[in-house]
């Protein structure tokens, strides 16, 4: 049986909360980012719309600059490998 010390479970807490926090960031990130680029595809669309060229170039920039924002945040990072611990 696994026997679970005060401590242990107050750092298992603190991670969890962490997780979560880290959940909630992210869900606001995505959140964020389709509001911003179905904004910038209605700009678009309304520009191609009104044949305005300006518009159109403007649109388009914008949302390659919320692709390469995209592409710098999921781009991939080293796990951290946890330390090892014995049962004592």
């Amino acid at each position: 049986m696994f026997n679970i010390e005060e401590h242990q479970l107050t750092e298992i807490n603190r991670k969890l909360n962490h997780i979560m926090s880290a959940l909630d960031d992210l869900n606001t990130a995505v959140s964020n980012l389709t509001v911003s680029v179905n904004a910038e595809i209605q700009a678009l669309n309304t520009a191609v719309a009104n044949s305005d060229s300006a518009g159109i170039e403007t649109a388009v920039a914008n949302l390659n600059a919320l692709n390469t924002q995209l592409q710098t945040s999921v781009a991939p990072t080293q796990p951290v490998t946890p330390p090892v611990t014995t049962a004592s």
